[in-house]
C-alpha cells in the first residue's frame, strides 16, 4: 500500500504564489499570516491543556450552554470570554448553518441547535440533524447517526439558550469554546474560513411546483442537503454547453420565491465526445415530502433523428453520509454526499421536505454517435407528483481511445469483496469480481492485479542441474487477455515470488523456501524465474505495461535493502519496470524506472534529473496529503481529484497510483464485526501494530472509491450471496473525469504534432496555449479551483480545437 506517514516531509517545492481568483483553494494570505495562524493554533492547544488540568482539579466554576448543537462547559477564562463576546460588537467571520435570518433582515446566531427567536421556524442545523438518511419508500430510516438536539417547539428557548448578534466576534467564541478539549488539528480548523461546501452561487432552477423545486448543476459539485434552491433563471437565448462560458460567482443570498412551472430555457446540459462518459446532477428539493420517488429517461434524439439509446444512461442518486470527524480543516461535521447507488424502479426513494436529493444522470456516448446536439427527457415521479426534466447533450466530433495514455494503478481487495458480498463458490467470486472490473474499465482505471484468481504458477526445482523454475502462465494469460481486451486496463502489477519486500514499518528478506538470497540455489532459481517473466511478457506484448511494486515507502534505514533488491531485478530481468513509492534521494542509489512520490513530495528539479536517466514519474495520494493539497477525501470539494489529473499533466507525470479502492473496514477499529462504510465514512488505520479497538483516523473515504451494494453493506446480513455490481461514488466519477480530461489534452497534442507544418506560427501558438493548464484551474499544488466551471470551460475549448484540427 502506498500509505502516507507523518515522517514524510510535506514541503511544496513549487511556487507558493497567492491565489487572486475566487473559488481557488489554498492559503490566501502572506507567510506572516500563516505563521500567526500556527501560533494561534499552538496557543489554543496550550489553553486546552490548561483548561483540562484545571477542570480535572475542580479549579474553575462551570456553566453549561448549548453551542453549535452541542453541550459545552464554560469554565474560568472561557466563561469570561463568552460574557465578553456577548457584549462584543466587533467584525467577525460568518458561521455556517447556525445563522438565522430575522424578519427585519438582520442576522442572529442561535447558540442552541433547533431554536430561533422566530416562532414557527427551525434553523438549518437542527433540520439537518433531525432528518437522517434518505429512506427507501415504505421502510424505516436507514441506520445512521442522530445528533442530540433540542426538541422544544419553535419560539421556546431551552435552558441556557443565549442569542448573539451576528456582528459579535463569533470566531473567537468558537475558537475558545467549541472544541476546547479536541486535538490541535481540530482547534486549528476553527480559525479557518467557512467551508466551500456551503456556497450557493451555482445551479439553475428547471421547474417549481407547490410540491417540489427541481434544479440542476454540474457533476463537479457536492450539494449539501440543506442548500437552498438557486435563484430562478431569467429568459435568455439557450447556449450549447460546448460554447458556454463559466458564469461569474455571485454573492451568497437568500433566493427569492420562484414562480411555479418550468423556467425559461432551462435544461440540464452536458457535453462529451464519442466514447466518453459525462454526468450532470438533477436535484429534487421537495416543498412537501415525496414518497416513492423514481425516474426514467427517454432516448437521446439528435441531428436528423440520430439516437443514443436510453440504455446508455444510468440514473444514480446521491447517498448522504454523516461525517462525525472532519478529515482536516477543509471538512465540516455534516451530511456529505458520496456513494451513488442506482435508482431502481423496484426501490424508489422517500425524500423529506426541505432536503435536496441529487440524481446523477450518467451517459455513455457510443463510438458511432453522430456529432451534434441531442435532447432527452427525464421523467421524475412520486406519489401524486410528476415532472419532466429536459436534458441537452452536445456530442463533439472526435472519439476517445479505449485505452487511455495516463497510466493508472489502484488497489482492489478481492478478499473484502468476497466477505461483504458473502461469496462462497468460485463461480460467485468470478462473477462479482468481473462486475468490479467492469466498473474499473468504465472509469478508465486499472487495478493493481488484473488476474487475482489466476496467478502465475511457479514450481521450484532446487535439485535440478542447474536449479531452475518452471513457470505456468496459462491461467494468467487467459485472465490478462480478457482484462486488456474487455476492460482496456493499461498496467499490470507483477507479484515476484522470492523477492522479499516490506514497508517503512517492517520488511521480509528474499527467500525461496529454505533457500536465502546468498545461496546458489536461490540465485539460480530466482534468475531463471524472472528471466522467464520478462521473456513471456515481451512475447505477449505486455512488457511495457508491466511493473514490479515490491517495497512501499522506504525509510533511509531501508535504502540499502531496496537498492540491493532493485539491482537484483535489473541484473536478471532488466526489461521489467521497477517502481518505487518514493521520491528521488541522493542517498538512495537504487535503479528505479518509475518513481512514485506522494504528491507534495514531487520535486520538478529532481524529476528532470531522473528523466535524463530514462526514468518516468507517477505519483500518489492516500491518507495524505491533506489540505491545502488536492486530496481523495469525502469531506473535500469534488473538484480536487479532477484537478489532480490537470496537475499530473502540468508536471509531465505519466501515471497515478492509489493504494485501495474498497477499503471498507479496519480490523483494528472494528475487531468484532466489519464496518458499515455507508454509516461510518471514516477510514481507520489497520496493521502497523495498531492495537485492536483503536480508532485512529486516516481520513473520510481514504482508500474507498467504490462501495458494496446496499444489500451487502453489512457482511453476513443476507443468507445468500449478493450478486450485484459495486456502487460508484462522486469521487470515483471525478477521478474518471480527470483521466478523460488528460486524454483530451493528449489528443490535442497529437493533433497539433500531426498538423503543425500546415499551421501558421500564430495558429501553433494558439493551440500550444491550450495545452497549458490555466491558473483558473490550478496555479500551483495548493491553489486550485473548487468551482468546476473553469474546468468545463477549458475542456470545451480543447474539444473545439480537436474538432478543428481533425477536419484539416
Amino acid at each position: 500500500m502506498a500509505l502516507y506517514s507523518s515522517r514524510k516531509e510535506q514541503t511544496n517545492p513549487e511556487s507558493n504564489s497567492v491565489a487572486d481568483g475566487s473559488g481557488l483553494s489554498g492559503s490566501n494570505g502572506s507567510d506572516l499570516f500563516l505563521a500567526a495562524r500556527r501560533i494561534v493554533g499552538w496557543a489554543v492547544l496550550a489553553g486546552a491543556i490548561f483548561w483540562a488540568v484545571g477542570q480535572a482539579r475542580g479549579l474553575f466554576p462551570s456553566q453549561t450552554v448549548r453551542l453549535l448543537g452541542r453541550e459545552t462547559v464554560l469554565t474560568g477564562w472561557t466563561k469570561a470570554a463568552w460574557a465578553a463576546e456577548v457584549s462584543s460588537s466587533g467584525p467577525a467571520n460568518p458561521m455556517r448553518a447556525e445563522n438565522t435570518k430575522q424578519a427585519d433582515g438582520t442576522e442572529q446566531v442561535v447558540c442552541q441547535a433547533g431554536h430561533t427567536d422566530q416562532a414557527g421556524q427551525k434553523d438549518q442545523a437542527a433540520q439537518r440533524e433531525e432528518t437522517g438518511h434518505t429512506k427507501q419508500a415504505g421502510q424505516k430510516d436507514q441506520a445512521g447517526p442522530r445528533e442530540e438536539v433540542g426538541q422544544q417547539q419553535a419560539g421556546q428557548k431551552g435552558p441556557g439558550t443565549q442569542t448573539l448578534p451576528a456582528e459579535a466576534g463569533r470566531w473567537l467564541v468558537r475558537l475558545m469554546v467549541e472544541r476546547a478539549a479536541q486535538t490541535r488539528q481540530s482547534l486549528f480548523r476553527l480559525v479557518s474560513a467557512p467551508s466551500d461546501y456551503y456556497r450557493t452561487d451555482y445551479g439553475q432552477v428547471i421547474c417549481q411546483t407547490d410540491q417540489a423545486v427541481i434544479w440542476w448543476c454540474e457533476a463537479g459539485w457536492k450539494v449539501p442537503r440543506q442548500r437552498p434552491a438557486p435563484e430562478p433563471a431569467q429568459p435568455s437565448e439557450p447556449k450549447s454547453p460546448a460554447h458556454s462560458s463559466p458564469p461569474k460567482p455571485q454573492p451568497d443570498a437568500a433566493p427569492p420565491e420562484a414562480k411555479a412551472g418550468p423556467q425559461p430555457d432551462a435544461a440540464a446540459q452536458l457535453a462529451a465526445c464519442r466514447n466518453d462518459r459525462e454526468a450532470v446532477q438533477v436535484v429534487i428539493r421537495p416543498v412537501q415530502a415525496l414518497r416513492k420517488l423514481s425516474a426514467h429517461i427517454s432516448d437521446w434524439v439528435g441531428p436528423e433523428g440520430a439516437r443514443i439509446p436510453a440504455g446508455q444512461t444510468k440514473i444514480l442518486y446521491a447517498y448522504y453520509h454523516f461525517v462525525h470527524t472532519p478529515t482536516d480543516r477543509t471538512g465540516v461535521r455534516d451530511w456529505w454526499p458520496d456513494a451513488l447507488p442506482p435508482l431502481r424502479q423496484d426501490q424508489p426513494l422517500d425524500v423529506p421536505a426541505g432536503q435536496n436529493q441529487p440524481l446523477w444522470i450518467l451517459v455513455h456516448v457510443p463510438k458511432d454517435a453522430r456529432p451534434g446536439l441531442y435532447q432527452a427527457q427525464l421523467t421524475v415521479q412520486a406519489e401524486g407528483f410528476q415532472a419532466a426534466v429536459p436534458l441537452r447533450l452536445q456530442v463533439w466530433d472526435f472519439c476517445l481511445p479505449d485505452r487511455n495514455r495516463v497510466e493508472t494503478a489502484l488497489g482492489l481487495s478481492p478478499h473484502l469483496i468476497f466477505q461483504y458480498h458473502n461469496l462462497k463458490t468460485e463461480d460467485e467470486k468470478r462473477k462479482v469480481l468481473d462486475m468490479y472490473f467492469q466498473s474499473f474499465g468504465e472509469h478508465r482505471i486499472s487495478p493493481y492485479d488484473p488476474a487475482p484468481l489466476d496467478p502465475i504458477r511457479v514450481r521450484w526445482l532446487p535439485e535440478a542441474d542447474p536449479p531452475r523454475a518452471e513457470v505456468d502462465f496459462s491461467a494468467f494469460d487467459r485472465a490478462v487477455q480478457q482484462a486488456l481486451e474487455k476492460y482496456h486496463f493499461n498496467t499490470i502489477m507483477l507479484h515476484v515470488q522470492g523477492m522479499g519486500g516490506g514497508t517503512f514499518h517492517e520488511r521480509y528478506e528474499p527467500a525461496i523456501g529454505q533457500y536465502t538470497e546468498k545461496t546458489p540455489q536461490y540465485q539460480a532459481m530466482f534468475s531463471s524465474y524472472v528471466r522467464q517473466l520478462e521473456e513471456h511478457l515481451r512475447a505477449k506484448g505486455w512488457l511495457p505495461m508491466a511493473y514490479v511494486y515490491w517495497f512501499d515507502e522506504p525509510d533511509p534505514k531501508d535504502y540499502d535493502f531496496v537498492t540491493a533488491g532493485m539491482e537484483r531485478l535489473r541484473r536478471y530481468a532488466p526489461g521489467l519496470r521497477r517502481m518505487l513509492t518514493e521520491e528521488p534521494n541522493p542517498k538512495l542509489k537504487a535503479p528505479v524506472d518509475i518513481w512514485c512520490p506522494v504528491s507534495p513530495n514531487y520535486n520538478p528539479q529532481q524529476a528532470e534529473k531522473e528523466r535524463t536517466k530514462g526514468a518516468i514519474f507517477w505519483w500518489y495520494v492516500c491518507c495524505g496529503p491533506k489540505a491545502p493539497y488536492c486530496t481523495l477525501f469525502i469531506d473535500h470539494p469534488a473538484t480536487e481529484l479532477r484537478v489532480w489529473l490537470w496537475q499530473t499533466w502540468q508536471r509531465r507525470i505519466q501515471g497515478i497510483l492509489i493504494w485501495s479502492t474498497n477499503y471498507w473496514t479496519s480490523d483494528a477499529a472494528y475487531p468484532d464485526k466489519p464496518q458499515n462504510p455507508y454509516e461510518d465514512p471514516m477510514s481507520y488505520v489497520s496493521g502497523y501494530s495498531t492495537p485492536k479497538g483503536a480508532k485512529l483516523p486516516w481520513g473520510n473515504g481514504d482508500g474507498r472509491f467504490v462501495y458494496p451494494p446496499l444489500a451487502a453493506a453489512v457482511p453476513g446480513k443476507t443468507a445468500g450471496p449478493v450478486l450485484e455490481p459495486p456502487v460508484s461514488s462522486i469521487r470515483w466519477e471525478m477521478l474518471r473525469e480527470g483521466v478523460e480530461d488528460y486524454e483530451y489534452l493528449v489528443l490535442l497534442r497529437e493533433m497539433l504534432d500531426r498538423h503543425r507544418n500546415r499551421l501558421s506560427p500564430e495558429q501553433v501558438r494558439q493551440y500550444e496555449a491550450l495545452l497549458e493548464v490555466p491558473p483558473e484551474i490550478t496555479q500551483d499544488m495548493t491553489h486550485f479551483t473548487t468551482d468546476p466551471r473553469p474546468i468545463y470551460h477549458r475542456r470545451a475549448q480543447i474539444a473545439q480545437a480537436i474538432e478543428t484540427l481533425s477536419k484539416m
